[in-house]
């Protein structure tokens, strides 16, 4: 059973109390004659940390609230396209992180070019206090890596309110998608906490990586491990310590591995609005499997803040 620390439980309570808010609905397609699938997006490691791929839908249990759920919809593709919105913090504590931004940036780059798929988009948006599109998703990453140059280092940092914002944005985008922040993990300006952010991003099914760079961030990464693994992984992603270069590579090739090899999965919502604790798991004893933590249930439940 899904076991969520006391700020997670906290911040949920505070969203599910929210009226519908105008913006958009969470991604949640129809199947059938009035059936709302719930759709998930759930990536599987075995012990060693390695990628597991070739499962099948009868390999995974979901239990929703308790209810065991059957798959209604499943697809595992690794060429199919990609998705991602790299958030990087431009607020004035990053001047000195300049390199390590680029470097990170530049790996997933590399790694996303090397499947050769044409369909794979990626965009990079800037953040202090405010969002900035430095470049739009595009399929030409050439464009992306050009835009690095304006990447610039000034502000405050709002860095919650920038991941729900992202995460708003990649609703339209289908299939294979996830946000990545690069950042000191400083925050000074921020309306939602980070709890709050990453339950908004955990109702849309965006995955959250989080990579922290310079001794700073590793420090902040490091000393509180439990809360900041949580919040990411609560969204389906997963927090880094990206302080040595060597750090930075392995976390932008694991990031660009775990989106490439995502499991799509769908089942029927439980027909009451509001927040249901999720819990997704493999029969075979041994994998990890990391997903969403929790959905929002019912065609008039809680709409993305924005």
């Amino acid at each position: 059973m899904v076991r969520l620390p006391s700020y997670l439980a906290a911040a949920l309570l505070l969203l599910s109390s929210w009226p519908a808010v105008a913006g958009q609905a969470p991604d949640r397609p129809t199947f059938r004659a009035g059936v709302d699938l719930v759709p998930v997006a759930a990536v599987v490691r075995d012990p060693a940390g390695r990628v597991v791929a070739g499962l099948r839908a009868d390999d995974f249990v979901v239990v929703d609230g308790g209810v065991r759920r059957s798959i209604l919809s499943f697809s595992e593709d690794a060429s199919a396209a990609v998705s991602l919105a790299v958030l990087v913090d431009e607020s004035g504590s990053m001047r000195a992180h300049a390199g390590a931004v680029r470097l990170m940036v530049a790996t997933m780059l590399d790694e996303v070019d090397a499947s050769a798929a044409p369909a794979d988009a990626v965009a990079l948006v800037g953040f202090d206090s405010d969002l900035r599109e430095i470049q739009p998703f595009t399929t030409d990453l050439a464009r992306v890596r050009g835009a690095l140059d304006r990447v610039d280092a000034f502000g405050a940092t709002a860095v919650h309110d920038a991941i729900a914002e992202t995460a708003r944005r990649l609703v339209p985008r289908r299939g294979r998608r996830a946000v990545v922040v690069v950042s000191d993990g400083v925050d000074t300006r921020s309306r939602f906490t980070l709890a709050e952010a990453s339950g908004i991003a955990s109702a849309i099914d965006v995955p959250v990586y989080i990579v922290l760079v310079g001794d700073r961030g590793a420090r902040r990464l490091r000393e509180a491990s439990g809360p900041l693994e949580d919040l990411a992984r609560w969204a389906g992603g997963e927090a880094f310590d990206a302080a040595a270069p060597d750090a930075a590579r392995t976390a932008a090739r694991r990031i660009v591995s775990d989106v490439r090899h995502q499991y799509l999965i769908a089942f029927e919502s439980a027909p009451e609005p509001g927040w249901r604790l999720l819990e997704i798991h493999t029969r075979q004893p041994g994998l990890v499997v990391r997903a969403r933590s929790a959905y929002v249930a019912g065609r008039d439940g809680l709409r993305t803040a924005r």
